[in-house]
């Protein structure tokens, strides 16, 4: 896992005075690179001024002490600045908007020129360094090491809605031909793509739980999720309620096509009209550079092939068990 900025404190600095910060790392490695470790506090993207001195305390843990330029960033009073550390190593490791810069009470002419060195300058493109020297995965504030855990849960999802795309096109083809075997097929994709979902709701909740603190929230594609599975559970239990063949596979085709009709607006649509904590909804971005890096995409897209691969295979053969067992019964 990238090393990152877990936290710092003060949360308050003031221009023209001077400034200890103490920062907390995570999975860094300060004592190995620590001659080439360099500090920032960053304006809009737009400006910086680089920290005098770095006194490091252990493998995550450093002070950041100077005295900051008098003169504000663009002559505001208050604004937002983020912590930046870069070395060669690790890359670049950034805490977005995390202090807040206060306009100096006792801010002089005479304080402005004995400082005039230690001012804001321009931020240049290649200044950090964005690839480290090492793979890592990408770090991501509360995620941590549960970010590991994008490689199931999204595919589980992913196999899930492919395996009830197909069984909607295996019922739309019962309706036309009347081949018992395309009935067949239609229920085996939705039972294993139900299995799916379970699955996606058990890693969701365990990921829940390491990173909002709750097994299940409120969240909108939480319950449109398991609303989704409530409504392929009746499917299951219509099948079950109607004995004839013929009738229970006209009737089962018909509620898939309109499952999947109703599903898809649920989770898809409505949580990206309301605020979720979802990555993709409601304002939160999804597969972009906030929340993944090549290195993530470098196995979470195979993942996703290949769980969807073993999902479609897994329902085949539950398919072929069935054809069977309507071929042994229809010999006795």
């Amino acid at each position: 896992m990238k090393p990152g900025i877990v936290d710092c404190h003060p949360l308050v600095l003031w221009s023209g005075k001077a400034y200890s910060l103490d920062i907390e790392l995570y999975n860094s490695k300060l004592k190995s690179g620590q001659g080439h470790l360099k500090a920032f506090l960053l304006y809009d993207d737009t400006l910086f001024y680089q920290v005098e001195e770095i006194l490091i305390h252990s493998e995550n843990e450093l002070t950041l002490t100077g005295r900051l330029p008098a003169p504000m960033p663009d002559k505001l009073d208050v604004t937002s600045l983020s912590v930046v550390l870069d070395n060669v190593q690790e890359g670049v490791m950034i805490l977005p908007s995390k202090l807040v810069l206060r306009k100096g009470s006792e801010v002089t002419d005479s304080l402005v020129e004995n400082f005039r060195s230690a001012a804001w300058q321009k931020l240049l493109p290649g200044m950090f360094h964005y690839q480290s020297s090492v793979y890592y995965f990408p770090y991501r504030n509360i995620l941590y090491e549960t970010i590991r855990n994008t490689f199931f849960h999204v595919p589980m999802w992913f196999s899930m809605f492919l395996l009830l795309s197909l069984s909607v096109i295996a019922s739309i083809s019962y309706l036309y031909l009347r081949k018992l075997e395309y009935d067949i097929l239609a229920s085996s994709l939705i039972e294993v793509a139900i299995v799916f979902g379970i699955l996606g709701l058990i890693t969701g909740s365990i990921w829940a739980k390491f990173t909002w603190g709750s097994w299940w929230t409120r969240d909108i594609k939480l319950n449109m999720s398991a609303l989704t599975l409530l409504i392929y559970f009746a499917y299951l239990i219509l099948r079950m309620a109607i004995p004839g063949r013929v009738e229970r596979a006209t009737i089962s085709s018909a509620y898939a096509i309109l499952a999947l009709v109703c599903v898809i607006p649920m989770v898809f649509i409505l949580p990206r009209l309301t605020s979720s904590l979802h990555p993709g909804n409601g304002g939160n971005p999804a597969f972009g550079q906030d929340d993944m890096d090549n290195s993530l995409r470098l196995v979470f897209y195979p993942a996703v092939l290949g769980f969807m691969l073993l999902a479609v295979w897994i329902a085949l053969l539950h398919y072929r068990v069935k054809r069977l067992q309507l071929y042994k019964e229809e010999e006795n």
